[in-house]
């Protein structure tokens, strides 16, 4: 009994602490040109409206597909992403003084609507 007991504080505490994590990643709604990164399977959106930035690093979610988006305008729906967290997990080949240190927030992209052919 006391084992089972155990168990079910285990696990129900891992899934608060799974709800809670995501909880705090807010949701953010962009609009602006998609852009292709220069780090692989990561894209930029420019001049950026509705949300809190002018830009945005963007890092698909699984089942995402932007490429065929590139110089695109574009509606991103995504969470906020630590800036922490994405560097230690980036496999990059640029150097860090390479990169442009522009202020800009990193959007985990759940999911994109097309809006125009051309940026502008």
């Amino acid at each position: 009994m006391r084992g089972k007991t155990f168990s079910t504080m285990a696990v129900t505490g891992s899934l608060w602490l799974a709800f809670a994590v995501s909880a705090n990643a807010a949701s953010v709604t962009a609009t602006g040109c998609l852009e292709k990164s220069d780090e692989k399977d990561r894209f930029r959106l420019s001049h950026a409206t509705g949300g809190a930035a002018e830009s945005y690093e963007l890092v698909p979610d699984k089942g995402v597909d932007l490429n065929a988006h590139v110089g695109h305008k574009v509606s991103i729906t995504g969470e906020t992403a630590n800036e922490a967290s994405e560097k230690k997990n980036e496999k990059s080949s640029v150097k860090s003084e390479e990169r442009e240190d522009k202020p800009h927030q990193h959007l985990k992209v759940k999911s994109f609507r097309h809006v125009a052919a051309q940026c502008p």
